[in-house]
């Protein structure tokens, strides 16, 4: 009987234990502001903003002058086990139930406090539901332990100090040699420091020997070398050169005279007899006959006629584009955002998050019933090809907008929706999304269309 007893209390203090890796949500995620006034010096009193993101990114800045808009730069990366420890701190605390938080939580219309006092705004994120905690003290009280708590256990992961130390690095050394000044209270007299402490007797080290001078020995100097002796050079014998043999040149023969032939004289020709040329008269020449030369017929000058002026076309009649009325037909959905800066997050879970809205045909239409679960996207909307929408849909598409910027940490974004005409004014319009945040540094977004239009004043009728 005994036994059996024991068995049941050991079965008793040793319940089963879950595996924390496996209840951590994987949207799990912590946003948590302090305002502080005054500020103290541990880490749950000053003004900060802590955040903890679904992949373990943990955030944290103190200073003041934040609020809940501020993204605060980044710390360090928390592992798997190191997020299951803090969803299970915040359990114990009873912050991870839904049903606990504050339903109507508003943490952008939140005021720090004026004079004395501490708010803390807690915002979790689990199991695709966001839940809000508000907090208040006033004067020199503080919140519920349980928030503090948690709150401190992500202080300390964040590395936030409750004190600002200073540590010297190097023990310094004491070179004044005053006297005591605790020796007034020991009822002693002061006393010298120096004095007091025993100075080695200085060691007298003998003076080093000089070295012996060196002996310098004379240097012989080199015996001088004799002159040489210059012996006078040869001249050559000159040798006779002959005398050149010059031939006597041979005289020519003398050649004989040539005969010279007498050259006969021609006979002389008789003078001929010159005739006297016949006198020719000229024949008389005829007077030219000069006919008078026509006068050429004037021509009758050309008859100009008018040009007729061309008759001016009528300009174009150019009819203004129709405005769009609902139901508008949309080709596609862009989501955006208005600013650009390096600490924004990709907008592209936004397009895949599920929408309350049934998709028959081409018309969207706002889903009657809200417990059931839809399967309509932004990303299969436009794979469709659009849709048609009204007011309604765009309501519904602007708040899940909000609400997926909200789950990144952003709290205070403002959607508003633009239309793009088509190049034809037949064609459908394209549906923008943009997104405005208020981000300290930020600069305008270039990417977005130059003309957008206005959407159509809302109609009480649906269409």
């Amino acid at each position: 009987m005994l036994l059996v007893l024991l068995l049941l209390t050991a079965c008793v203090s040793n319940p089963r234990r879950v595996d924390p890796l496996g209840v951590v949500p994987d949207d799990f995620s912590v946003d948590l502001t302090i305002l502080a006034r005054p500020e103290g010096a541990r880490a749950d009193q000053r003004t900060s903003r802590m955040m903890l993101e679904a992949d373990g990114s943990l955030r944290y800045e103190t200073r003041r002058g934040l609020g809940p808009n501020t993204v605060p730069p980044l710390v360090r990366r928390l592992d798997r086990e190191q997020m299951a420890r803090v969803w299970d701190s915040a359990s114990r605390a009873g912050l991870t139930d839904p049903a606990s938080g504050d339903v109507e939580a508003d943490l952008r219309r939140v005021n720090p406090p004026s004079r004395r006092g501490t708010v803390w705004l807690l915002a979790m994120t689990g199991n695709h539901e966001r839940w809000m905690f508000i907090r208040t003290a006033e004067g020199d009280t503080q919140p519920d332990a349980a928030i503090i708590s948690f709150g401190r256990e992500l202080a300390v992961l964040a590395w936030a100090p409750d004190e600002q130390r200073l540590v010297a690095a190097v023990e310094p050394l004491r070179w004044d040699y005053g006297p005591d000044p605790w020796a007034s209270y020991r009822g002693e007299e002061a006393v010298l420091v120096a004095s007091a402490m025993p100075k080695p007797a200085p060691v007298v080290q003998p003076a080093p020997k000089p070295a012996p001078a060196p002996v310098v020995k004379p240097v012989p100097k080199p015996a001088p070398k004799p002159a040489p002796v210059v012996q006078p050079t040869p001249k050559p014998t000159p040798k006779p050169t002959p005398a050149p043999v010059v031939k006597p040149v041979p005289k020519p023969a003398p050649q004989p005279a040539p005969v010279v032939k007498p050259v006969p004289k021609p006979a002389p020709k008789p003078a001929p007899v010159v005739k006297p040329a016949p006198v020719v008269k000229p024949a008389p020449k005829p007077a030219p006959v000069v006919k008078p030369v026509p006068k050429p017929t004037p021509k009758p000058a050309p008859v100009v006629k008018p040009v007729p002026k061309p008759t001016p076309k009528p300009a174009p009649v150019v009819k203004p584009a129709p405005k769009p009325s609902w139901p508008i037909d949309v080709r596609r959905i862009h989501v955006v955002w208005g600013v650009q800066h390096p600490d924004l997050p990709s907008l592209s879970t936004c397009d895949r998050q599920s929408l309350p809205l049934v998709l028959r045909g081409h018309t969207l239409r706002v889903s009657p019933s809200t417990g059931t679960s839809s399967f309509v996207t932004i990303s299969s909307i436009n794979e469709s090809g659009g849709a048609k929408v009204d007011s309604k849909v765009v309501d519904e598409l602007t708040k899940s907008v909000i609400q997926c910027t909200e789950f990144s940490g952003l709290i205070g974004s403002r959607v508003a929706g633009m239309l793009q005409q088509g190049s034809k004014p037949t064609d459908p319009f394209d549906l923008w999304l943009v997104v405005e945040v208020p981000m300290p540094g930020g600069t305008r977004s270039t990417d977005l269309p130059k003309q957008l239009l206005q959407l159509p004043a809302t109609s009480s009728a649906t269409p």
